[in-house]
């Protein structure tokens, strides 16, 4: 089950409001133009990226993005029947793993997203920072992924290109979120790093850890 937990976007109502001179001045300083069409075609973006991350995510998760100012989602993957968890060790596999780097491009445009959603003007001189920025860090493929449960938080990295020797292209993880007698209801799961994940499964598994377990391997 999918959700969106950290794009709280402004509303219309909440945009600031210009007279001509200051639109003019800031357009000037800027290089924007303020006009609430663009702004509810940035909105609608946004939606559009809620929309496929709920079609593609339908049955199970395969993908995890960043809207348009390049903040990543979060999700929740709901457990069916959570009490058939309790008292085990809990496995989230994640195989066929494959990532999509930002761009240059990407980078200077969820600048330009930022400052039209928020309504915070952003300097040409800005805008040459961050094209810099963009060339001198590029994103080379390095993220990681934050599992939680109401009681424990695992995570698992995937090192970027530069690492050199260290460097090994994950295909699959798979993180352990611990044991636990109370109820778990859900898993919260956040990526940081490059611009989307994909998947091909995501699967978790229990391990028993009750007292027939536990007597079972005493003997």
């Amino acid at each position: 089950m999918y959700r969106l937990d950290r794009n709280k976007l402004n509303t219309l109502a909440n945009q600031p409001k210009f007279n001509s001179t200051e639109l003019k001045r800031e357009a000037l300083i800027t290089g924007l133009k303020l006009n609430n069409s663009i702004l509810r075609k940035k909105l609608r973006q946004n939606s559009h990226i809620i929309n496929q991350n709920q079609r593609i995510n339908h049955t199970s998760l395969h993908l995890m993005s960043s809207d348009i100012q390049d903040r990543h989602l979060s999700y929740q993957l709901q457990l069916r029947d959570p009490q058939r968890y309790r008292s085990c060790e809990l496995y989230l596999s994640i195989k066929g793993i494959k990532s999509i780097n930002h761009t240059i491009r990407d980078r200077l445009r969820s600048l330009t997203n930022y400052s039209i959603i928020s309504g915070k003007p952003v300097s040409k001189l800005q805008k040459i920072n961050r094209l810099r920025t963009a060339i001198k860090y590029p994103d080379l493929g390095g993220f990681s992924i934050v599992a939680k449960t109401n009681n424990y938080r695992t995570y698992s990295h995937q090192l970027p290109m530069n690492n050199l020797s260290d460097y090994q292209k994950q295909h699959q993880m798979l993180l352990n979120l611990g044991y636990s007698s109370k109820l778990r209801r859900a898993i919260i799961l956040n990526f940081s790093g490059v611009k989307q994940l994909k998947f091909n499964q995501v699967k978790v598994f229990a391990v028993p850890f009750n007292n027939r377990y536990t007597k079972k391997y005493r003997l």
